[in-house]
């Protein structure tokens, strides 16, 4: 050192111990160093100290007052107390003055942590080495030149809290649980869904073409589902009514990507679909149906002095409108037909108020219906009777062919003028002839027999019956007598 009275401080504690050693330069006073000793009685002792000799010619061991000479003048002890920090002037003792193994107490330094100094700066990056950073409630963790971003914990809740612009979480995946981690509330994974729970059981989740909910979507009477950039189609309940309210183009309600079911035009039309085919369409007056209406039920209608409840139209053309009844299995009924164009009238035709027996139905000039009774009395009606004059038929007379059921039989023209009798055995027929009654009887007997009742025959006996072949038979009666003539084998 160059100054050879300087005090190096080697270790400090609790107990003050200070280690003088004497140094001096390697210069060319080394050789007085021999008269060393001498030195301790006047000024030429501190000289004789800059020589490396001086050590071994030092001061002699003992109590000097403030200071212990010890090890042959080679360690000076500075009593307790003696040095004081006003002894010590400022960046006198520096790093390089204090043994590396000193151990300093930290009460003995000062603004040492951040206990002690009210602004502590880090030189460095700060290392937990192992241990926790602890904060008190309302102790907050601050970022940002402007305190723009806090972590705290206020006693209750624990807070994230930033005032300037965006928070960034960042992160492959964010997954947020509950304390004990066997609740998961949320997941937000990286090139993947985002899922949200409820109660750990997943309810919602993002995929590339859109979103899918898992369980039921609630919205409070109001509240509305809005599609489209302007809100152009909402779904919601107004506290009494659903609505499905569009108020952009037509409604389309389809059953595939490219088949209507429902098209709902704004101040339009409904219309209706099967297959992609339009079926029905309301107009301003009503509505058009494209082919069938069936109904399993009653279709009523109400009328007005100028509007009918069912109108059968033409077809614009030439078909006139009817209706028509059907039968059971719809293969035949009756058409009720419009008078044609020509006619260049509408008529009214009106049904009578009542059903009466034996009368027959007919019109006034304006189609007002009545019962009306036969003019005369004696002319036979479709029902049968009696003709009392002259009959003449200008057109084939057709008869009802009747086969007997095969068994015992009775003849009985009633059934049939023409009959046919297959035996399937020896049969009996009985007679049920009226007198006037006549019939023709065709019997195929194979090799069984037949037995007729009491029969006048012409010739005086029954025919025989061929076996491979039908015979025909004329019967008739007058009076009570029954006739009859063979005709002879068919075929």
């Amino acid at each position: 050192m160059s100054n050879p009275n300087q005090v190096v401080v080697s270790q400090v504690s609790d107990v003050t111990t200070v280690e003088i050693t004497t140094q001096g330069p390697q210069g060319p006073t080394g050789p007085t160093g021999a008269t060393g000793p001498q030195g301790a009685t006047g000024p030429q002792g501190a000289t004789g100290a800059q020589g490396p000799q001086g050590v071994d010619g030092g001061i002699s061991d003992g109590d000097k007052g403030d200071i212990v000479v010890s090890n042959s003048g080679a360690t000076f002890t500075i009593d307790s107390g003696v040095v004081t920090s006003a002894k010590i002037t400022d960046d006198t003792i520096v790093n390089a003055d204090i043994n590396s193994s000193a151990a300093i107490a930290r009460t003995k330094l000062a603004n040492v942590d951040v206990v002690d100094d009210s602004s502590p700066q880090l030189g460095g990056d700060l290392q937990s080495n192992g241990n926790d950073i602890d904060f008190a409630d309302n102790d907050k963790a601050i970022f940002g030149t402007g305190s723009d971003l806090e972590l705290y914990h206020d006693g209750s809740h624990s807070y994230l809290k930033n005032t300037t612009n965006y928070t960034y979480y960042q992160s492959t995946q964010h997954h947020f649980t509950n304390y004990a981690q066997n609740e998961v509330h949320a997941k937000f994974i990286e090139n993947g869904a985002v899922e949200l729970y409820y109660d750990a059981t997943k309810r919602f989740e993002t995929h590339a073409s859109g979103n899918t909910f898992y369980g039921s979507l609630y919205a409070l009477d109001g509240s509305k589902i809005e599609l489209g950039h302007s809100g152009d189609l909402q779904i919601y309940h107004d506290g009494t009514n659903s609505v499905l309210k569009n108020t952009t183009g037509s409604l389309y309600i389809n059953a595939t990507s490219s088949e209507v079911g429902v098209k709902i035009i704004p101040d339009g039309a409904v219309e209706l679909y099967f297959d992609n085919s339009l079926k029905l369409t309301t107009t301003s007056t009503g509505a058009t149906v494209t082919g069938d209406v069936i109904a399993t039920g009653t279709v009523a209608g109400a009328s007005t002095s100028s509007v009918p409840a069912l109108k059968a139209k033409g077809d614009g053309s030439s078909q006139d409108g009817y209706i028509q009844l059907n039968c059971s299995q719809n293969s035949h009924g009756i058409k009720l037909k419009s008078p044609p164009h020509s006619a260049a009238a509408s008529y009214t035709f009106t049904l009578p108020v009542d059903i009466q027996n034996a009368k027959y139905l007919t019109t006034d000039a304006n189609g007002n219906t009545s019962w009306g009774t036969p003019a005369d009395s004696t002319k036979m009606p479709l029902a049968g009777g009696t003709f009392t004059g002259s009959v003449t038929f200008e057109d084939a007379i057709n008869e009802n062919v009747y086969a007997i059921t095969d068994g015992n039989a009775a003849l009985d023209p009633d059934n049939g003028m023409i009959q046919t009798w297959t035996l399937g055995a020896n049969r009996t027929a009985s007679d049920s002839l009226t007198a006037g009654q006549s019939m023709l009887l065709v019997v195929t007997a194979g090799s069984y027999t037949l037995t007729f009742p009491t029969i006048t025959w012409a010739g005086g006996s029954a025919p025989t019956l061929a076996t491979s072949k039908p015979t025909a038979i004329e019967l008739w009666k007058i009076g009570s007598t029954l006739y009859g003539a063979n005709v002879g084998d068919l075929g």
